[in-house]
């Protein structure tokens, strides 16, 4: 619906802060959210699941990932994921990489499940379910 501000890129931007201007450690501060919430859809995970008819299911990433913040774009690692071939989960993924455009994956949202969970400590969010994101892996 909006973007977070913190003073100096709200000024940059011509635009008012929204006070979510924060400091780590030593650093200088940049806008950062505390906590973000998205309420849960009105699907269950299993029918979110049962509807992919080729699909990944990403359970765990591995560190922060790689991203350009100003561009949406991110490329992360997984640690634990798992392949759905028509509706049934048939395996675990290894040496695989989950990458694309925030912006564009929201475009090709299909649902988010009922039940949202604490994810990392400062994240509420249910299961996402998107039409299409960008996905490598190696052949072993």
């Amino acid at each position: 619906m909006g973007f977070y501000w913190d003073r100096r890129w709200a000024s940059r931007a011509g635009c008012q802060s929204t006070g979510n201007g924060f400091r780590g450690g030593l650093s200088r501060p940049g806008p950062d959210i505390v906590n973000l919430c998205i309420s849960g859809g009105s699907t269950p995970v299993a029918e979110l699941i049962a509807g992919m008819e080729e699909g990944l299911i990403v359970d765990q990433v591995l560190g922060a990932g790689q991203s350009n913040q100003l561009a949406g774009e991110f490329s992360v690692n997984l640690d634990l994921g798992y392949k759905v071939e028509k509706g049934q989960i048939v395996g675990r993924v290894k040496n695989t990489m989950v990458a694309g455009s925030i912006f564009e994956a929201f475009q090709n949202l299909v649902d988010l499940s009922d039940r949202p969970e604490w994810v990392g400590g400062s994240a509420y969010l249910p299961s996402i379910l998107f039409q299409k994101l960008g996905v490598t892996a190696r052949q072993n």
